[in-house]
């Protein structure tokens, strides 16, 4: 019933109308948003002009030698339950290739994270923390090409309906390669645009590109580009490839998904991980509550040691000034 209710609402506002309002937009993010409670994605991401063994001999550096081979699963709320991995083969500066696979679950509160595969063959290393920034950047996975791209800073719907006067729709039909869109600004208080957003009217106002603009530059700086959209359910679509980088075309991280699932009706238990056999764990959440063990342990220590010693001096003083046995 909640899909068909969110096909029904996207599919009576999503027609070709210059005249969308912002009230309109904020239904249509807010169908989307609330349509996807859980996803995962199979996909490579990979530069779109890959390195040569002569830049990893000229730089010192190690060199992807293949695509990263990539899963990311996330569930709401969105930045507290992560699953990512990534595989990908590199070449050394003397032109030895290794595997690299790094694996990693936060559920919102504690962080696994385990790597396997490194130059000198060394064993798993794992690693469990509270930390939660060593997560993946936002912009750096499938959803920097979705509606969910502003998560961080909210989410787009409440953005319109709390601040409209920071956004412009542009009263007009264009076409971004091969989609019709609608172009909806983010505006300054002065009016002038920092960032641009195109929505495919024939594919249920779904993201199809990003612009950043400058506004010392007045130039597009930084572009994010959805290049194929796949229905995941009635009337809603996901992005399963893009490009997102600098103005440079060689800069350019490319996306490509090869299977997208949607609400599987995930939980805070399947953010989890298993450590290979093997793998050396370094337990940082052990060694913080050591130190404050240690450091609450150091007082009571000393205090005691003050009352033995004082105890001690006080029976030595008691039995030099008691009166001396007689002795023959």
């Amino acid at each position: 019933m909640r899909r068909l209710a969110v096909a029904l609402l996207i599919g009576s506002l999503a027609l070709p109308c210059s005249a969308l309002t912002l009230g309109e937009l904020a239904d249509i993010f807010e169908a989307m948003e609330s349509s996807i409670a859980d996803v995962s994605i199979e996909y490579e991401w990979y530069n779109q002009e890959p390195s040569t063994a002569e830049d990893t001999r000229a730089t010192g550096l190690l060199s992807p030698a293949s695509r990263e081979e990539c899963s990311f699963t996330t569930a709401k709320p969105f930045l507290e339950r992560q699953l990512y991995s990534r595989k990908v083969d590199f070449s050394t500066p003397d032109g030895r290739v290794f595997t690299s696979d790094v694996r990693y679950a936060y559920n919102g509160d504690v962080f696994k994270q385990v790597t396997i595969g490194a130059p000198n063959e060394h064993s798993p290393e794992g690693l469990i923390t509270n930390r939660k920034d060593m997560l993946r950047k936002w912009n750096l996975t499938p959803m920097a090409f979705t509606v969910f791209r502003f998560y961080r800073e909210g989410l787009l719907s409440q953005g319109l309906r709390e601040h409209p006067k920071s956004f412009r729709v542009v009263d007009e039909i264009g076409q971004v390669r091969d989609f019709r869109t609608v172009e909806l600004d983010c505006v300054t208080d002065t009016g002038a645009v920092h960032t641009r957003v195109f929505l495919s009217v024939d594919h249920g106002y779904a993201p199809v590109r990003f612009e950043y603009v400058s506004l010392w530059q007045k130039a597009v700086t930084v572009e994010v580009d959805v290049l194929a959209l796949e229905e995941v359910a009635d009337g809603l679509w996901f992005p399963v490839k893009g490009t997102t980088g600098w103005d440079a075309e060689n800069a350019r991280n490319v996306y490509e998904a090869k299977a997208v699932k949607i609400n599987q009706n995930l939980s805070r238990d399947d953010f989890d991980l298993e450590f290979p056999p093997g793998s050396v764990v370094s337990d940082q959440r052990r060694t913080s509550l050591r130190k404050v063990m240690v450091l609450a342990i150091l007082p009571i220590v000393a205090i005691a040691g003050i009352a033995i010693h004082r105890r001690v001096r006080f029976r030595s003083r008691a039995q030099g000034t008691a009166p001396k046995a007689h002795t023959r």
